[in-house]
């Protein structure tokens, strides 16, 4: 049977809407961060159910599923720290987008709310960590100073991440002794280089989350507020690009 999902486009007016402009259309780079977060949120089922299948006890099988779970969030941290940068950032050509506001007035009114709380979000950024400690230590709040953090530190700029590094390896194996389980950092040692794993690394990392930032419950129970959180952003510029691909099909 062939596939018949496929939705032929207007090349010209994708062309034509970027024609004369310093960013060039919001929908491109929309679509590009619809993507990315998209694929995160289908590798992270993927990982869950697999996960599923996994005992409890103690294991380099366990281990490095559970290391992975914890490098996907810190994608989907890092991803979404991006798209409230891209709004924060990208703020008057956004609103001076005509094409992009009217697709927005489009929405209904459910829809567009979520879309204004990101908005919202967005633009108290940067006053993020002042506003955790004095007034607001809400999910959301919570999730968006996590990923500031993540975004810069233990994600894509290794050469600041040692300290960080430091500081959860010690909270691990040495402020955490009574734990039999962290009484020796491990690793593995195989020729099959998709097993091989320094285990140390992910619970230095998933010690330093848990402590120093503010998280009172284990960072695998706080992954679900993450991932709730990178799938609504994925439905709402899910409904914005099938509202302007529709407006420009052929």
């Amino acid at each position: 049977m062939i596939n018949d999902d496929l939705i032929k486009i207007n090349r010209d007016k994708i062309k034509t809407s970027n024609e004369g402009k310093r960013t060039r259309s919001t929908f491109l780079t929309l679509a590009l961060i619809r993507n990315d977060i998209s694929d995160l949120v289908y590798l992270q089922g993927l990982f869950v159910h697999d996960n599923n299948k996994i005992e409890s006890k103690i294991s380099s099988h366990s281990g490095r599923s559970m290391g992975r779970m914890i490098y996907i969030m810190r994608l989907a941290l890092s991803h979404y720290y991006e798209f409230l940068q891209f709004l924060c950032k990208r703020k008057e050509e956004i609103n001076g987008d005509l094409e992009f506001q009217a697709i927005l007035k489009g929405l209904n009114k459910e829809d567009r709310a979520v879309w204004d709380n990101f908005n919202s979000l967005a633009h108290e950024l940067e006053l993020i960590d002042t506003i955790i400690k004095v007034k607001n230590t809400s999910i959301e709040y919570k999730v968006m100073a996590l990923s500031r953090f993540m975004r810069g530190n233990l994600t894509f700029h290794y050469w600041g991440s040692a300290k960080f590094l430091y500081i959860g390896f010690e909270k691990a194996f040495f402020s955490d002794e009574e734990n039999e389980g962290n009484k020796y950092p491990q690793v593995t040692e195989i020729e099959d280089v998709h097993k091989d794993r320094a285990y140390y690394i992910d619970l230095s990392i998933q010690r330093y989350l848990e402590t120093e930032s503010g998280l009172k419950e284990n960072i695998f129970e706080f992954e679900k507020h993450v991932i709730n959180v990178i799938a609504e952003v994925n439905m709402i510029l899910n409904r914005i690009l099938n509202a302007y691909h529709n407006k420009i099909k052929i």
